[in-house]
């Protein structure tokens, strides 16, 4: 089982890398995970440890390297189906930042001007 977990994070890692040219900007390879459908989510990350409603959208979350990354999706007006409209991330072990990597992989929390 940790085999299984440990090959769909280097999986997710990997697939983090935009040879495309298509994410945003960064050391990684970035690719802003607001506005992914849920399809999407999980081409980049796996299926979440935690997928818990919201009502009106689902909360997700992953725990990744020592951080834990909660995904909010919400279906928006005129919108065919959820995305992902905010995530929080935060350090799982007191004392570090476990998820700037993270952070700098997926872009910023919030849209601009949001």
């Amino acid at each position: 089982m940790l085999f299984l977990g440990m090959a769909t994070l280097l999986g997710a890692c990997a697939d983090m890398s935009d040879s495309t040219g298509g994410g945003a900007p960064g050391a990684y390879g970035a690719r802003p995970v607001l506005g992914m459908t849920p399809a999407a989510v999980r081409k980049l990350l796996g299926e979440p440890a935690l997928r818990r409603p919201e009502p009106p959208g689902d909360y997700w979350r992953y725990s990744l390297d020592g951080c834990a990354l909660g995904l909010f999706l919400f279906k928006e007006q005129g919108a065919s189906e959820e995305h992902v409209t905010y995530y929080d991330a935060r350090s799982l072990v007191a004392g570090t930042d476990r998820c700037a990597t993270w952070r700098a992989r997926l872009g910023p929390p919030t849209a601009p001007g949001a």
